[in-house]
């Protein structure tokens, strides 16, 4: 049997340790301090040395000897070229039916044959002995009679006639073979390939390559620094703990820095009630004391991946008016907007709309899910990034996040950038005057977004929409104060309730396409900003003519969502109808959302009313611009109480920013378990957080 520590009885659960007990490397994986009650931890090559050459059988041999037999395996950790052996050691679990272990490779190294046959060459060279053909197969008779020759060439060295030294010729002989059988396994080309579930833990002197595939966490400057601490070890024997993650299988999956921050907070009083320092009014705070009590972590890889997403999401839906539908005209009645609302949205078109969006997503089973895509200047949470400074301003945080290389994309920077941007190409200004322009008798609701904004070094001034005027084709605010840019903060509803709303609505689009004053962003982000556009994208007409790509990347992201009521003409009766008899039928699995709504008003999951309430809602005659979607329901995370330490499960809306640039900043909603499962929008009952990205 391999050594054992002596943690846990004969039934509780292993990690496995690979790392080749040489000189340097003995004490390396044994520093980790793996610890956490009833996890026993195996150091597989402590007491075996498997000849074998591959890797699949190298790691057959470590199993056998092993005995862990209906043993469940929390965790395999490799250390440096010993990767490739995990990777087979874990689908042979697999593949025996057990659960799959976490696989953590600890500044990890690639090895090839040719390395491992050039040090047996060496090996042989030093010790006087030939090295044989250079082309001779690296094979287990091979390095056998390899061994034989340098137990020779170590026992005339030392002197046949020396008391032991036959024992010791043979011994390091046979750390010789070993440690090349070792480096030929671990260099086998037909091994498992770096997996995107893997988690590579590296020094920062220690990168892995650009094209690595693996999860990536960064501890420490050099490679002391990583096996000095003991958070690593804390996060590998707790690869099961339910505050580590949320993936589908309950383990700590992809999100292992939310399991070192719990543990940490447990242990840490100023962690633990950190949201208490931080949380107040504006401009102490942008979340007004209902921040929420930890922020929450997400590789920076997933999140690019999810931005790339988003930004062929919106390229795809602008295209499709034209595409699809011949113009906007066309567009706007497909998606079944009243005449008024649609007059409006057409006069404010300037036909070009840069990226700029926000996803409200839900993680599921480990993958985000876009319940809502919103188009436009006018979406929240763009200020959410003073939370990530205020939070870095802590001393007890700070090292947290210099520990795991934590950083966050600051959203309001973006859209400065984005506002310079758009001013220089429309207008020419470097140095543009900016108009956050809001809804009449709103109050200054937006002051902390300009406050945002200025802090960028941008020139903002904050009015409201009957403040506007237009001097010489430019747009003024107060009648004194020329606007290079209208950054718009109101909604079409606004204009509709405003007493000139169409002539001021021409004399933005107007002074726009002029080039006098640049409207960010114009009303052709109405276009497809509303849930009814989501429904289109699974409507035959346009599915039927999408690309493949276009299609997977639709499925990826957007649950399935079909437009309901008696407002679409683009939907058949008889699809209607069947359409209707399936909402009764799945009442549980589906939601109800108004399609031109905004903050979660009206939404309705079916799952949370009886069957005689829902056929009701979908009998109604307001039922005339709906859509329906596939139910998503949230992985939960857990948030410790800052009062009691408990663990308390939280449903979380990722709002995920997008432009030109891809992934553009994150913040969450998140609404905790005390009243069951609801919409997460901005009840009083949510809660706000911001995100750090590793």
């Amino acid at each position: 049997m391999p050594l054992q520590d002596r943690r846990g009885g004969p039934e509780a659960p292993c990690v496995l340790t690979l790392d080749f007990p040489g000189p340097r490397s003995r004490h390396r994986l044994r520093r980790l301090e793996i610890a956490a009650p009833g996890v026993q931890v195996v150091h597989l090559l402590d007491a075996v040395r498997p000849r074998d050459v591959t890797a699949r059988a190298y790691a057959r041999t470590l199993l056998d000897s092993a005995g862990l037999a209906g043993r469940e395996v929390s965790a395999i950790v490799a250390h440096c070229a010993a990767a490739s052996i995990a990777r087979e050691l874990d689908r042979l679990l697999r593949r025996a039916g057990r659960a799959g272990p976490r696989l953590y490779a600890i500044n990890p190294e690639p090895a090839d044959l040719d390395t491992a046959a050039g040090t047996l060459r060496t090996f042989l060279t030093e010790a006087g002995s030939p090295a044989g053909p250079d082309d001779e197969p690296l094979t287990r008779a091979a390095i056998g009679r390899a061994e034989e020759r340098l137990f020779l060439s170590h026992l005339a060295e030392g002197g046949r006639e020396t008391p032991g030294m036959a024992r010791m010729a043979r011994e390091l002989a046979a750390a010789q073979a070993d440690w090349v059988t070792y480096l030929a396994a671990a260099g086998d080309p037909d091994a498992p390939p770096t997996g995107a579930a893997e988690v590579h833990v590296t020094s920062r002197d220690h990168p892995c390559p650009p094209s690595c595939v693996a999860r990536h966490l960064v501890i420490g400057d050099v490679a002391a620094e990583l096996f000095a601490g003991r958070e690593l070890g804390a996060l590998i024997a707790n690869a099961d703990d339910p505050g580590s993650g949320t993936g589908p299988d309950g383990r700590a999956g992809r999100d292992v820095v939310t399991a070192a921050y719990l543990r940490r907070c447990r242990r840490s009083p100023a962690l633990l009630k950190l949201a208490d320092a931080v949380s107040g009014p504006p401009p102490a705070s942008v979340f007004e004391h209902r921040a929420l009590a930890r922020p929450f972590f997400r590789p920076r890889s997933d999140m690019d991946d999810l931005g790339d997403d988003l930004l062929g999401l919106f390229h795809l839906l602008n295209a499709l008016p034209r595409r699809f539908f011949g113009d906007a005209e066309s567009f706007l009645a497909a998606q079944g907007q009243p005449s008024r609302r649609a007059e409006i949205i057409r006069r404010g078109c300037v036909g070009a709309l840069d990226p700029y969006a926000r996803a409200d997503a839900i993680i599921q089973d480990g993958s985000f899910r876009v319940i809502e895509f919103n188009v436009g200047s006018d979406i929240g949470g763009v200020e959410a990034a003073l939370m990530n400074r205020l939070l870095l301003e802590q001393d007890e945080f700070r090292r947290f996040a210099g520990e795991f290389a934590l950083g966050h994309t600051d959203t309001a920077q973006v859209m400065a950038d984005l506002l310079r941007a758009v001013a220089g190409a429309v207008v020419g200004a470097d140095d543009p005057v900016v108009g956050l322009i809001e809804e009449t008798g709103s109050g200054g609701t937006c002051r902390h977004v300009a406050r945002a904004l200025r802090a960028r070094g941008l020139r903002v001034e904050l009015g409201e929409l009957n403040q506007l005027s237009t001097a010489g084709g430019k747009v003024t605010l107060r009648g004194n104060q020329p606007l290079d840019v209208v950054l718009r903060y109101f909604f079409v509803e606004h204009l509709m309730h405003e007493p000139d709303g169409p002539a001021l609505i021409d004399d933005l689009a107007q002074a726009h396409r002029y080039g006098r004053t640049a409207f960010f962003t114009p009303l052709d982000s109405e276009l497809i900003s509303n849930k009814a556009v989501m429904g289109l994208l699974h409507h035959d007409i346009v599915r039927s003519g999408l690309s493949s790509a276009e299609r997977a990347l639709v499925d990826r992201l957007i649950p399935r969502t079909r437009l309901l009521g008696d407002n679409f003409t683009i939907v058949r009766a008889a699809h209607q109808r069947a359409l209707l008899d399936e909402c009764v039928e799945r009442r549980q699995d589906l939601v109800l959302k108004p399609a031109f709504g905004n903050n979660s008003v009206g939404v309705l999951p079916g799952a949370r009313i009886d069957a005689g309430e829902w056929r009701s809602m979908l009998a109604a005659p307001k039922l005339g611009g709906y859509v329906v979607q596939d139910r998503v329901v949230p992985d939960r995370e857990i948030v410790l109480d800052p009062g009691t330490g408990a663990g308390v499960e939280w449903d979380v809306n990722w709002g995920v920013f997008v432009s030109g640039a891809g992934y553009s900043g994150s913040f969450v909603r998140a609404l905790d378990d005390t009243g069951g499962r609801e919409v997460i929008g901005s009840s009083a009952r949510t809660r706000y957080g911001v995100v750090f990205t590793y």
